[in-house]
């Protein structure tokens, strides 16, 4: 802007009056256009300066993605967006491993669900799950669990590459040829342990007197011991020769034909009863459940299945079976890890008053789930029912009460099969009480 060459005035002799006050306007409206041209710029310089703020950060000029797609379903565009932030911003993004991101986000939305038994399964995880409910895999032949953040070896089966190896009940698995398993779940470790017929896999172990040794076992055809027959003991020790004695391990596609073949070997045998083992049952196929249920119980309900929607099915119990006569006494075993298919015949059994049920409370996973596969050679596990005893008793976070409850002894072994629940189960048989 600029100033009249009229108003120049001596510094030192003052202006008359009327000067001052023309002089005075003058300078408040220099003054007020000078405060407009500094806010204007003000605003000016913010407006440009976001502008540049914005044109130096990554951006797109894809249109706003939003929180919903049209026919209703989430936009999962803006993880592609998160994704590349993260990739190319985040101060570790050379580390990032893109499978892990992924697998990530799949969990974060089945998490968000709040159903537990929902899980996404990768290729090779859906792969292992599918060989353990057809009963057969290649590997030492033994099952495992992670306790205390590590792994630890359950059982070795019997006749196994394990057992014949040196692996025992209790081990603590240290480290798979050579890679530590610190950072490993129980299936890492399982994925890692399982291989073809007639390699070699080493494992160092730390067996339960603290000794730790390093085992070589060639690995082989493993048929999942579905069904394991043994003599009873009661609680002298004493082996049982009047009671039968079976357990079923896991509801596979095997064992249906397994009890058979155990039920026709001890017809005839002049029993007074069986001890039908589910302890540390983790489930399996409901198909499998519904053919060993029908050995015991002649057209009973097994279950009810609650489906969205309110709509209900009953699932019964079919044909005659091989131990379907009441007058044949059957007690079943179950404990805290008896859990979905065994906890299905558990309430079949105190429902229809064909057995008595002992033990513990079990598990509580009662929901009917499916596997969906996926684009990738994945599966995601559905939960798409729940499950319902005959008398309409919820299994699915509450389990199967026992109708004697017997608890393990402080003293005893958890892992062993024959402590103070099989001895309960001998004197009811053979005393009824």
């Amino acid at each position: 802007m600029t100033i009249p060459a009229d108003v120049e005035h001596s510094p030192h002799d003052p202006p008359p009056p009327s000067r001052q006050r023309g002089e005075a306007a003058v300078r408040w409206t220099i003054i007020g256009l000078l405060m407009v041209m500094v806010i204007g710029l003000s605003f000016g310089l913010g407006f440009g300066t976001r502008v540049l703020l914005d044109r130096d950060s990554p951006t797109d000029a894809k249109s706003p993605v939003g929180v919903l797609r049209e026919d209703g379903a989430p936009d999962f565009r803006v993880l592609d967006d998160i994704y590349a932030a993260v990739k190319n911003n985040y101060i570790d993004g050379e580390n990032l491993e893109a499978e892990v991101l992924r697998t990530g986000a799949i969990n974060g939305m089945l998490n968000a669900v709040g159903d537990p038994h929902q899980v996404y399964l990768t290729k090779t995880q859906a792969e292992l799950d599918d060989t353990d409910l057809r009963g057969q895999f290649e590997g030492i032949g033994a099952t495992v669990d992670q306790k205390g953040g590590e792994i630890v070896i359950v059982r070795p089966f019997k006749g196994s590459p394990a057992e014949a190896g040196g692996v025992r009940a209790g081990d603590v698995i240290l480290a798979i040829n050579g890679e530590s398993t610190k950072a490993m779940t129980d299936k890492d470790a399982v994925r890692k342990i399982r291989g073809k017929k007639g390699t070699e896999v080493k494992i160092r172990v730390r067996h339960t007197d603290g000794k730790e040794q390093d085992l070589t076992i060639v690995r082989d055809e493993i048929k999942l011991p579905s069904v394991q027959s043994d003599r009873a003991q009661d609680a002298n020790g004493t082996p049982v020769d009047d009671l039968a004695y079976v357990r079923i391990e896991q509801f596979t596609a095997r064992t249906s034909d397994e009890l058979k073949t155990y039920l026709q070997s001890i017809e005839g045998k002049g029993y007074k009863g069986l001890i039908l083992d589910l302890r540390n049952n983790p489930g399996g196929l409901l198909s499998s459940v519904q053919q060993v249920g029908s050995q015991f119980m002649r057209d009973q309900p097994l279950l009810i299945e609650q489906y969205r929607g309110g709509k209900e099915e009953v699932l019964r119990t079919r044909g005659s079976g091989l131990a379907a006569d009441p007058n044949f006494k059957v007690v079943v075993l179950v404990n805290h890890n008896s859990a979905s298919a065994s906890e299905i015949l558990a309430g079949a059994f105190k429902d229809n008053k064909r057995g008595l049920v002992i033990g513990e409370s079990t598990l509580g996973k009662g929901t009917v789930n499916r596997f969906y596969d996926l684009s990738d050679g994945g599966k995601v596990y559905v939960t798409v029912g729940r499950w319902l005893t005959p008398k309409r008793d919820q299994i699915e976070g509450k389990g199967i009460k026992p109708d004697i409850e017997v608890r393990v002894g402080d003293n005893e072994n958890p892992l062993d099969y024959f402590n103070s629940v099989m001895f309960r189960a001998v004197d009811l048989l053979r005393n009824g009480s």
